[in-house]
């Protein structure tokens, strides 16, 4: 078959199957969930002295502290929001700043609204605690950059909205459930928690076991059943966290990064950093860039 003759047979096949594949019809899907976001999120890094505004608004504020401590108010209640803890703030409830000691400060936050429908079923109905220690930090961190990059940034489709905030809401019932019902997991949060707000300290197994009084031996064991990883393991996974987090997020320079996370050489960091995500500090930095921030 001459050659011009096979191109032209080729073009119209491929023709037919676009327009076949474009005329397909869509499966419209009903889906309604209780949830609606508003585009309103971020991550929150505080200036130094700063104390959060007095204010009272029609939806509810979920707040996830990453670094040093959130002292807050609903009503009569107060708080005060450790690293690896969130607080829902409730809907036409008046909240408060009740401390400007917020060196260090960081944490994520969205607004959210509830639409009135009542379940059908109790077992459908999702409880939140209001304050509570995330159970896997890691993972609800990602669901809020991902909100964030998706709902905010983006602009996607408002069930994409809807759908990550369920899963973020998810993410802290069963934080609550593991409180109530899990005591190893408990522990192993604690650990985490505390590795996060003591980066730049000498940490070890016996480190944080003596800080939250348990066992070196128990603690390596459970947490290694609860999160699959060695604390040490973990102890440079976080850092390393930490640094990628810092390198995006601030203008510091690497040997200020290093310190920051508890290397003292910049060397043995930067060999680290290479050996976890395939590329030095500079160059991770000149990949990703600036996250998108603010802080209302």
């Amino acid at each position: 078959m001459d050659s011009c003759l096979c191109r032209w047979w080729l073009s119209v096949g491929i023709c037919y199957v676009v327009h076949n594949f474009m005329s397909s019809p869509l499966l419209d899907i009903p889906f309604r969930l209780p949830t609606s976001g508003l585009g309103i999120a971020g991550l929150f890094m505080s200036p130094g002295k700063w104390q959060h505004m007095n204010r009272l608004i029609p939806e509810y504020v979920l707040i996830f502290v990453r670094t040093g401590a959130l002292h807050i108010q609903e009503e009569e209640r107060p708080f005060v929001i450790q690293p690896g803890e969130a607080i829902l703030l409730h809907a036409n409830r008046r909240h408060f700043g009740t401390s400007d000691e917020s060196y260090g400060l960081t944490y994520f936050w969205l607004h959210f609204s509830l639409r009135g429908d009542a379940p059908e079923h109790r077992d459908m109905l999702l409880q939140v605690p209001q304050h509570t220690q995330v159970a896997r930090p890691d993972r609800l961190e990602t669901l809020f950059r991902l909100y964030i990059g998706d709902a905010v940034v983006h602009r996607t489709h408002p069930l994409t909205e809807s759908l990550l905030i369920c899963q973020i809401l998810c993410e802290l019932s069963q934080s609550s459930l593991a409180e109530r019902n899990e005591e190893p997991e408990i522990l192993a949060t604690q650990a985490a928690a505390y590795i996060r707000s003591h980066l730049q300290d000498q940490l070890s197994t016996s480190v944080v076991a003596d800080a939250i009084a348990c066992n070196p031996k128990y603690l390596s064991r459970i947490y290694h059943q609860v999160y699959g990883e060695t604390l040490t393991q973990s102890i440079h996974k976080i850092r390393i966290e930490y640094a990628k987090h810092s390198l995006i997020e601030t203008t510091m320079t690497v040997a200020e990064i290093a310190h920051g996370c508890g290397f003292e050489l910049t060397s043995y960091f930067n060999r680290i950093f290479r050996r976890s995500t395939g590329m030095t500090p500079s160059e991770f930095r000149q990949t990703f860039g600036r996250l998108f921030l603010n802080s209302l």
